[in-house]
């Protein structure tokens, strides 16, 4: 009778021990923050319990795989422990896990946020390592599985039946609206005011406005864009409902209100009107509107340069032969004129042509539009004056003439063309009397 009582009592006490730990291991606490915030932390708590028996070894009760034996020391002993499952509401996502004790208290956090006192079996008894390892997720039900490495009995704490070794891990929620848009749900939730910020942007100006001489003369007009954008603005919680914008160009004023943040406008300048000979001034300011009627407002100041410009003209002649391509000093040789200015008032042409040796063979000086060159000059040593044609060809600006040579004595020949003293020089060689190609 004894007997049979001390196995009962034995088989009592291990179902109460494995009730114990699998209530232990299952304990789960949830705290509501006394002020708004976007974190809600929830706590597990839990603890390894584990006795000895009469063979000197320790046991611990395995809830999916029954009674596991520790042998006689069980510091060091790593076993793996499915923790409680979580559920994570939809409006909410687990974006930390911290170890209680240590990384808990590492990154400032303190059990204030749990809405409770410290447990000091948590400080004194804490299992020597648990990490989780891995997340067993089924929709939304998030269950930890955790690593454990046991301290041993020296640093558990004893019950008089058994020792514990106590795990705890806090869980940092986070609502989504958070995440997905900090300051509006810092807005919705009373922590700051809302945010009305006007911003103003140049997205189209010249960067200069260039007249040419003549056209500034003339008073002709030039048109461009202007374009504005407001669209960086912001307006947290409520939106904006409209962008007023205020341009002033040059002293004229421009208003505009829309919904699409955006100012365009083209202007015409006109150079009797400007009010400025050097810039025109572009002022623009730019006011928005919420829905509830906040505003909030900003300005912006550019000034466009003006430019009058008078270019230099661009030398530039070709030259050919008759037959093309070969030069001979008995033969016939044609220079023709391909300069041009980009304003098109070129006033003046100057030709001179001499020989390698520095001897002048001609001078040409000539008005453009003239009919002929108000300043002739030919060397008779080197060009026959009467062979130049000055009313036919040289009034289309393409002129030839013979350039006669002594064959026993050949010289190298070459033309320089120079439109008036500040062009570029450009130049162009051939040889004589024997034929050579072009270079």
């Amino acid at each position: 009778m004894n007997g049979l009582l001390k196995k009962q009592q034995i088989k009592h006490l291990c179902l109460f021990l494995t009730l114990l730990f699998f209530v232990s291991l299952f304990s789960f606490d949830t705290s509501v923050n006394a002020q708004p915030s976007p974190y809600r932390y929830d706590h597990s708590r839990n603890f390894i319990s584990y006795h000895q028996s009469s063979d000197g070894n320790y046991y611990y009760n395995d809830y999916m795989t029954g009674l596991q034996n520790l042998g006689p020391n069980p510091a060091g002993k790593e076993i793996t422990v499915f923790f409680t499952p979580i559920t994570v509401p939809d409006y909410e996502t687990v974006t930390d896990e911290m170890d209680y004790m240590y990384g808990w208290r590492a990154s400032g956090r303190s059990d204030s946020l749990l809405n409770r006192p410290p447990l000091p079996e948590y400080e004194e008894h804490y299992v020597a390592n648990a990490i989780i390892s891995t997340h067993i997720v089924s929709g939304d039900t998030i269950q930890p599985v955790v690593r454990v490495k046991l301290k041993g009995p020296d640093h558990a704490y004893f019950t008089g039946t058994s020792y514990r070794e106590y795990i705890g891990f806090v869980y940092e929620y986070t609502y989504n609206l958070y995440l997905q848009d900090p300051i509006l749900w810092e807005i919705e939730n009373g922590l700051r005011d809302p945010e009305v910020k006007a911003q103003l942007d140049v997205t189209s100006i010249p960067s200069k406005l260039s007249w040419s001489y003549i056209d500034y003369e003339n008073n002709v007009p030039k048109e461009e864009l202007i374009l504005l954008s407001g669209t960086r603005s912001k307006a947290i919680p409520h939106g904006i409902q409209s962008y007023n914008f205020s341009v002033i160009v040059d002293g004229n004023n421009d208003t505009k209100t829309n919904s699409n943040g955006i100012y365009s406008n083209y202007y015409s300048f006109r150079p009797n009107d400007l009010r400025n000979k050097d810039r025109v001034q572009v002022i623009g300011s730019l006011t928005i509107t919420d829905t509830k009627g906040n505003i909030d407002s900003t300005m912006i100041t550019e000034n466009i340069p003006i430019e009058v410009t008078n270019h230099s003209p661009t030398a530039n002649f070709s030259i050919s032969s008759n037959p093309s391509g070969y030069y001979y000093a008995s033969r016939p040789i044609t220079i023709t004129d391909n300069s041009y200015d980009p304003e098109n008032d070129m006033a003046q042409v100057n030709w001179t042509i001499t020989n390698s040796a520095g001897n002048t063979v001609l001078i040409v000086y000539q008005t453009v539009g003239d009919s002929g060159p108000y300043f002739f000059y030919a060397n008779p040593d080197y060009l026959e004056a009467d062979g130049f044609d000055k009313n036919g060809s040289f009034e289309d600006e393409t002129w030839s003439s013979p350039v006669p040579i002594d064959a026993s004595n050949p010289e190298n020949v070459r033309a320089i063309f120079k439109p008036n003293a500040n062009a570029t020089r450009a130049e162009a060689w051939w040889l004589s009397p024997y034929a050579f190609t072009n270079t």
